[in-house]
C-alpha cells in the first residue's frame, strides 16, 4: 500500500486476525500510513507484539472501529480524526490500552463496547456524543466514574441496550 500511496480502502480493512486463536506478527503499520479513509470495518486484532498504530492516519471509517486482543497496545494515536462510527466502537481485551483520548474527536456513533480494558481510566473521549444503540462497558477495571457519558440523553435503535458490570473501581453510575 505504502509504495503505491492508496488512501482508501473501498471495504474491510484488518490488520491481525479474525479467525480465533489465530494471531499475527504484525510490530509495524508504517506501510498503512498513506491510508485516510476505510469505507467500512476497520479492525485491528489479534496482535500480541503490537504497541503502537500512530503510523496510521486514518480520518474516516464508514462503519465500525474494532480494537481486539492487542495485549501490548497503549493508546490509540493515529486515530485522532475519526469523527463518526455508524456501527460502533468495540474495544476487547487490550491489557495496557491506557489511553484512548484520541477518539475525543467522535460526535456519532452506533454502539459502545468496552470488554476487558483493565487500564482504561475513564470515558472522557466520549464526552461529544449524545446518543447510542447500546453500551456495554464490562471488566474495565481501572474505570473509577462515567462522567464522559454525561452528554449522553438517549439509547436508541431497535433493541437499546445498556450493560454496566463487573467494573472493579467503579463506585457510582453518576455521569449517565
Amino acid at each position: 500500500f505504502g509504495s503505491y500511496n492508496y488512501t482508501r480502502i473501498a471495504g474491510a480493512m484488518i490488520i491481525g486476525s479474525i479467525e480465533e486463536f489465530v494471531y499475527s506478527d504484525i510490530t509495524d503499520l508504517s506501510p498503512l500510513q498513506s491510508i485516510k479513509k476505510v469505507d467500512y470495518s476497520l479492525i485491528i486484532s489479534q496482535n500480541p507484539n503490537l504497541e503502537f498504530i500512530a503510523p496510521l492516519s486514518i480520518n474516516e471509517v464508514g462503519s465500525q472501529l474494532a480494537v481486539i486482543e492487542n495485549p501490548k497496545l497503549t493508546t490509540l494515536e493515529g486515530l485522532e480524526n475519526i469523527t463518526s462510527l455508524p456501527f460502533g466502537l468495540f474495544l476487547f481485551g487490550n491489557d495496557e490500552l491506557s489511553n484512548v483520548s484520541q477518539l475525543g474527536s467522535l460526535t456519532e456513533m452506533g454502539s459502545l463496547v468496552l470488554i476487558n480494558c483493565p487500564l482504561l481510566p475513564n470515558l472522557a473521549f466520549l464526552s461529544n456524543i449524545n446518543s447510542l444503540e447500546s453500551i456495554n462497558i464490562n471488566s474495565c477495571n481501572s474505570l473509577t466514574n462515567l462522567d464522559g457519558l454525561s452528554n449522553l440523553r438517549s439509547l436508541v435503535g431497535d433493541y437499546p441496550q445498556l450493560e454496566i458490570s463487573r467494573n472493579i473501581s467503579l463506585k457510582n453510575l453518576s455521569g449517565l
